[in-house]
C-alpha cells in the first residue's frame, strides 16, 4: 500500500508539474501573441500617420518627391514605432513605399506598404448612369507614354458605371469593369466574351472635375468664354457671333485649330469634312455648350497623335456623337451628356459621360489610353500593396 500511495503521489506531482509548465508556456505564448499584435497596431499607426501627413502636404501644393525627401515621422505619446524616414518613390509623383516597425516589450512587427495617389478619373470609358456596348465591340488598353503603337494592348484599361453595365455578346475586352453600386443585377450576361475583371468600387462622383457644380473646371470654362477664347485662329468655316462661335463643316470643307482654348455652342462635321488639330504648342481644348457631332466619313487629324493634344469639355445635356471614318484621337469629358461611339477605324483616348453607348464600327475598335487616368490625381492615398512581418527580422 505504501508503494502504491507513493507511486500515486509521484504521478500526481508529475502531472501537476506538466500542467504548470504547460500553463507557463501557454501564458508565454499568449503574451508573445499579445505583444506581437500590439506591435503590429503600433506599426499600423505609423502607416496612418505617414498617410495623413503626405495627404496634408499634397493638399498644400507640394510635390510628392519633395515631401518624401524631407519627411520624418516620429511616434506620438502612447505609440511605439521606429522613426520613419526612408521612403522610395516608385512612380514619380504617384506611388511610393516605406516600412513601419512597431514595438511592444520584446516583440516587434513590420508593415511594408505601397501607397499610390488615387486618380481623379478612375476609368477611361465611363457612363455615370449607364454603360452599354453593342455586340462585337472591341475595346483595348494602352499607355501612350510607353507604347508608340497603340495596337500593343497592355490590358490595363478600366471601364464602368454607377448604373447598369450592359455588355453585348462577343465583346473583346481584357481590362477591368468598375461597378459603382453593386455587382448583383448591375452587370448583364455576356456570351462568348473575352475574359475581364469585375471590381465593385462603390459610388463614383459623376462629375469628378467639377464642371457642373462650380468647381475648378467650371471656372476655367467661364474664363474661356469671357477672356481666352482663341477665335482668332478660326478660318472662314467658323461663323462668329460676338463671343460665341458655331462650327458647321460641310462636305469638302476643312478647318485647323491651333493650340489654345475654344468655346462653341455647336460643332457639326458633315460627311467628307476634315478637322485638323495642331497641338504643337500645347493642347487644343474645346469647351461646349451644345451638341458635338462628328458624322460618318469625316476625318479628325491630331498632329501629335496623343489624346491629350485634343480635349473636349461639354456641360451641355445634348449628345456627343462620334462616328469618324478615320482615326479619332481625343479626351472627352461630358458629365451631362450621352456619348455615342461608333468607330469607323481606331478611336483612341478616354471618354467620360452621363451615359455611354459603344457600337461596333465596320473596321473599328476602341483603344483606351490608360495614361490619361493617371495624369489627373487627387491628394488622397490608397493602398496598393501591404506586407506584414512578425518576430525577429
Amino acid at each position: 500500500m505504501l508503494f502504491y500511495v507513493m507511486g500515486t503521489l509521484s504521478l500526481m506531482t508529475l502531472a501537476a508539474m506538466i500542467s504548470l509548465n504547460s500553463s507557463r508556456l501557454e501564458s508565454r505564448t499568449a503574451r508573445n501573441h499579445f505583444d506581437s499584435t500590439r506591435a503590429l497596431y503600433h506599426a499600423e499607426a505609423g502607416v496612418k500617420l505617414v498617410q495623413r501627413t503626405v495627404e496634408n502636404r499634397l493638399a498644400d501644393g507640394e510635390r510628392l518627391g519633395d515631401i518624401l525627401a524631407t519627411l520624418r515621422v516620429k511616434p506620438p505619446d502612447g505609440v511605439d514605432f521606429d522613426e520613419i524616414n526612408t521612403f522610395t518613390e516608385i512612380v514619380p509623383d504617384r506611388m511610393f513605399s516605406f516600412e513601419s516597425v512597431g514595438r511592444s516589450n520584446e516583440a516587434k512587427s513590420s508593415v511594408v506598404v505601397h501607397f499610390r495617389r488615387r486618380p481623379l478619373i478612375p476609368a477611361a470609358l465611363y457612363g455615370a448612369n449607364r454603360l452599354e456596348t453593342k455586340p462585337n465591340v472591341k475595346i483595348y488598353g494602352y499607355d501612350s507614354r510607353e507604347i508608340t503603337d497603340p495596337t500593343q494592348s497592355n490590358g490595363g484599361a478600366a471601364i464602368g458605371s454607377n448604373g447598369p453595365v450592359d455588355l453585348g455578346n462577343h465583346l473583346i475586352f481584357d481590362g477591368t469593369i468598375l461597378l459603382g453600386e453593386s455587382i448583383d443585377g448591375m452587370l448583364s450576361s455576356c456570351s462568348n466574351c473575352e475574359q475581364f475583371v469585375q471590381v465593385e468600387v462603390g459610388h463614383q462622383d459623376p462629375d469628378p472635375l467639377g464642371l457642373l457644380d462650380g468647381g475648378q473646371m467650371q471656372a476655367l470654362f467661364e474664363s474661356t468664354i469671357d477672356e481666352n477664347n482663341n477665335q482668332g485662329a478660326l478660318n472662314a468655316a467658323g461663323e462668329s457671333m460676338g463671343a460665341i462661335t458655331s462650327i458647321l463643316l460641310n462636305g469638302g470643307e476643312e478647318i485647323t485649330l491651333t493650340s489654345g482654348d475654344y468655346y462653341f455652342t455647336s460643332f457639326h462635321m458633315q460627311p467628307h469634312s476634315k478637322l485638323n488639330i495642331d497641338d504643337t504648342d500645347g493642347p487644343v481644348r474645346i469647351f461646349m455648350d451644345g451638341r458635338f457631332n462628328i458624322q460618318p466619313n469625316t476625318h479628325v487629324n491630331v498632329k501629335s497623335e496623343t489624346p491629350w493634344g485634343f480635349q473636349i469639355y461639354s456641360r451641355s445635356a445634348e449628345d456627343v456623337n462620334l462616328q469618324p471614318n478615320g482615326n479619332l484621337i481625343a479626351y472627352i469629358y461630358a458629365p451631362n451628356s450621352k456619348i455615342e461611339l461608333k468607330p469607323g477605324n481606331k478611336v483612341l483616348g478616354a471618354f467620360w459621360g452621363k451615359s455611354t453607348n459603344v457600337q461596333p464600327g465596320t473596321h473599328g475598335s476602341i483603344w483606351l489610353d490608360t495614361s490619361l487616368t493617371e495624369q489627373m490625381l487627387t491628394n488622397n492615398l490608397e493602398t496598393h500593396a501591404w506586407y506584414e512581418q512578425h518576430g525577429s527580422f
